[in-house]
């Protein structure tokens, strides 16, 4: 017995959202076909992606250099220490939804 949810077929009974008819994996497989093609003929936005990570990474390398040298017994070492992991960790947040922001404007 197959459950249709309110609203997902038509005044005449047809249904809005046709069956797949398609595998998982091979809708996978187009979905990264059509990524990696987009990625080919947008250069500048990859580059720019790329750019973008490697610029901020440097800076934040730069900032919090040797802060993991020293000793977290004190309060104003451990609090160097501290800040360079949140902000390698919010670096890796942002980093990781960049691609999808940087895509939003082009779309």
């Amino acid at each position: 017995r197959e459950l249709k949810k309110q609203g997902s077929t038509t005044k005449d009974g047809k249904d809005i959202v046709p069956d797949v008819k398609s595998t998982a994996y091979t809708q996978l497989r187009w979905l990264c076909s059509r990524e990696f093609d987009a990625l080919r003929r947008d250069k500048a936005a990859l580059v720019g992606r790329f750019g973008i990570t490697i610029f901020l990474n440097v800076l934040f390398g730069l900032i919090f250099n040797g802060a993991a040298d020293k000793d977290d017994s004190i309060n104003s070492n451990f609090g160097d220490h501290f800040g360079a992991l949140t902000m390698v960790t919010i670096s890796s947040m942002f980093g990781a939804a960049q691609p999808t922001l940087l895509a939003f404007p082009s779309q």
